[in-house]
């Protein structure tokens, strides 16, 4: 484990025995606030999310081709979202939260961000792919309030 910042990665070694796994899966932990960007080579990676938020940058998409980066929330969010911005509207892909919440399927079609509002919950997931030009989402929340503090895209 190594540590710094307000980050904290642990390297988990693969012991299922499956066949096309790799050897090490990466876990990075945002444990404070503070801003963080991505690199191209953190594919595969698991960032954990704390309570509050901060901006996560990502790297080009052009960087990043057949990348994936999955971000979890290990709590429920706090006062401030958090905020994962590519660097253009190159974001696609859709959102699923709960029934009654506002947008309970929220689009993007040309975003440039993808926000964990104040009301998302520990265990909301944002997994993100690659196709050198584009990022492609899927987003999954418990959040289910008809207000407009769950996952959005802008």
């Amino acid at each position: 484990m190594s540590s710094g910042s307000g980050i904290s990665q642990n390297v988990f070694e693969n012991t299922s025995g499956l066949p096309n796994t790799p050897n090490k899966n990466l876990v990075v932990t945002l444990t404070t606030a503070t801003a963080y960007t991505v690199s191209p080579g953190q594919s595969n990676v698991l960032f954990q999310l704390p309570s509050v938020g901060a901006t996560i940058s990502l790297p080009a998409a052009a960087n990043s081709t057949g990348a994936t980066y999955t971000f979890v929330l290990t709590a429920n969010n706090g006062t401030t979202a958090w905020t994962i911005a590519s660097t253009t509207t190159n974001v696609y892909g859709r959102g699923v939260q709960g029934a009654t919440a506002s947008t309970p399927y929220p689009l993007a079609a040309g975003s440039t961000n993808i926000v964990l509002g104040t009301g998302c919950l520990k265990g909301d997931l944002v997994n993100i792919i690659s196709d050198g030009t584009n990022y492609y989402v899927i987003a999954f929340s418990g959040y289910n309030t008809a207000s407009t503090n769950g996952i959005s895209f802008s």
